[in-house]
């Protein structure tokens, strides 16, 4: 005995496929893109009428440590202490790298987090400390 194939049944099939597509993939569109601070973040100090470029690799792993790396030009400095304040969203990276005479120098980062909700257009905008020298800071995340 063949059983025939009507359009009736072939609709039921359609939807049920849809309604699990639509089941599965929902709760994927209002996911979690993942900690907030963590990424590679990007951009400017300026301080007395200078300005420099900065990378800031920052990683947050299981037990809530933050670690990570500030970048000036070609040197890396080691996130060797780092606060965040979930309340405000305040954050401080701190660091130290040696200056051209081989001295080590502290390195502070002071922001917050803006346009917490976005992934493109998150910010950290605050302050930047080298040594003696400080000035206005803005990091974008990439």
């Amino acid at each position: 005995m063949t059983k025939k194939f009507s359009y009736a049944s072939g609709k039921r099939w359609q939807r049920l496929l849809w309604l699990a597509c639509l089941t599965v993939l929902y709760p994927l569109a209002f996911a979690q893109h993942g900690h907030p601070l963590v990424g590679s973040w990007s951009g400017n100090w300026t301080a007395a009428g200078q300005q420099g470029r900065l990378l800031v690799l920052i990683e947050f792993n299981a037990d809530q440590v933050i670690s990570g790396n500030i970048i000036e030009g070609s040197v890396r400095a080691p996130i060797t202490e780092a606060t965040l304040n979930p309340d405000d969203w305040s954050v401080t990276l701190k660091g130290q790298q040696k200056d051209a005479s081989g001295a080590m120098v502290s390195i502070e980062i002071a922001g917050v987090i803006e346009n917490l909700g976005s992934t493109t257009e998150r910010a950290i905008v605050g302050s930047w400390r080298k040594g003696s020298t400080s000035g206005d800071l803005r990091l974008t995340l990439n």
